[in-house]
């Protein structure tokens, strides 16, 4: 075991071994008539930790293979996984709580291992103080056979051995094929169900290597029976506390195998929210997002606010060149409009006057008279081309303005014409 190693525990129902950083492995032999999670002098050291972490032995757990024709493991959830071990197994899906590693397998689907915890023990350890404390909870099965996997190898046994039996398993392509655990002495009869075992999980003796650390006997047994043994010989075998306990590292609670997951999670511990890290990171995303799209549309608007506060500014004074100071907008553009409304009526009534002055005089026939942004349009028929320039020089010297001949249409006994003068 390494210094990185967490405070950690290991308990069969019968001795309850830790390891502490400082104090190394420790065990102690429980009375097998307590209750099931039993209470120790390792409870008093629990409390010193942050992330403490516990293994639980695979023979109280329920063990099965799975294999689902799903195209992503991000599929996969409790209730999917529940119905299957109901249909395969035949087990009530609301007694367990279940714990699974899958990968994507290239033959197609899913596969991997699932475990099930009995909800009745999940609901004690929920209620004990101390074991409510861990962060993780792995299986010991799992984890000594996960630390010989390795991913680049197209197929692998896992052998794992102790003083109180084996852990095996088969790891393929990425995906394990099948885990489990025998208990007894290394004889010729354990070792044949091991090979059976393992050869029924798709092992082949002829073609795949076994890897993992073995007894000098183990070994030999092995190569003895035609196997490939690829993997460490011991000379000394350990106490299975100890083997498993030995597998803990730092980065255990990064791990896929851990029942401390979604509503069971540790108390106060951000792991609680791990099955939630993509929807959240997808929400606080999209929150992101929003706040972008509104300080966006925040300044696009506040550019066309100030764009036409620019625009009014520019038309007031191009209206109003006199008024050099804005005090209230549309009292000065009221009291403007109204004096221009008063000079163009005082225009017009004097041009009016003029134009029947002449009339009476120099006759024509009227057609129009208009008024259109203080240019004056006075169209009709008069007698000839002489008379309407008469008619042009008399109304530009009594109005004061350049008064234009803009269009002309000689007919038969009458010559249309059009006057245009402006204010300006």
């Amino acid at each position: 075991m390494t210094d990185n190693t967490p405070f950690c525990i290991a308990w069969d129902g019968r001795i309850l071994a830790w390891y502490h950083p400082e104090l190394g492995l420790q065990h102690e032999e429980v009375n097998a008539e307590t209750d099931a999670l039993p209470a120790c002098e390792a409870w008093q050291l629990i409390d010193d930790h942050d992330h403490p972490v516990a293994i639980w032995y695979a023979e109280s757990l329920l063990t099965r293979n799975i294999h689902l024709p799903l195209a992503s493991t991000a599929i996969v959830d409790d209730e999917m996984l529940q119905q299957e071990l109901v249909e395969r197994a035949g087990i009530n899906a609301g007694d367990w709580w279940l714990c699974w590693d899958v990968s994507r397998d290239p033959e197609g689907g899913i596969r991997g291992m699932v475990f099930a915890m009995p909800r009745a023990l999940k609901e004690d350890m929920q209620a004990h103080p101390h074991w409510q404390r861990l962060t993780h909870l792995g299986v010991d099965l799992w984890h000594r056979l996960q630390q010989w996997k390795h991913e680049d190898a197209t197929a692998q046994a896992i052998v794992d051995e102790d003083t109180e039996g084996l852990c095996l398993g088969f790891h393929r392509q990425g995906c394990w094929y099948g885990m489990r655990r025998l208990n007894g002495a290394m004889d010729d009869h354990l070792w044949q169900e091991a090979l059976c075992s393992l050869q029924a999980m798709g092992f082949d003796m002829a073609q795949h290597a076994l890897t993992g650390q073995l007894s000098g006997k183990s070994v030999a047994y092995i190569e003895a029976a035609g196997g490939q043994w690829q993997g460490e010989t011991l000379d000394e075998l350990l106490p299975r506390y100890h083997a498993s306990l030995r597998t803990i590292s730092t980065g255990v609670a990064r791990s896929a195998m851990n029942f401390r997951h979604g509503q069971w999670a540790a108390s106060g511990n951000w792991q609680a929210l791990r099955p939630w890290r993509r929807a959240l990171i997808l929400a606080a995303c999209m929150a992101l997002l929003a706040v972008a799209s509104l300080l966006h549309s925040n300044a696009q608007l506040e550019d066309r606010i100030a764009a036409q506060q620019a625009r009014l500014m520019t038309a007031f004074h191009q209206g109003l060149p006199r008024e050099t100071v804005i005090i209230d907008p549309l009292a000065q553009l009221q009291r403007a409009s109204a004096a221009t409304t008063q000079r163009t009526d005082a225009r017009l009534t004097h041009d009016l006057q003029v134009i029947a002055s002449i009339y009476r005089d120099l006759p024509w026939q009227l057609q129009r008279l208009s008024l259109q942004r203080g240019t004056m349009q006075l169209s009709g028929h008069i007698r000839d081309i002489q008379t309407l320039n008469q008619l042009q020089q008399r109304l530009q010297r009594k109005l004061g303005y350049t008064v234009s001949v803009i269009d002309t249409n000689l007919g038969e006994k009458q010559l249309g014409f059009r006057l245009e003068w402006s204010w300006s």
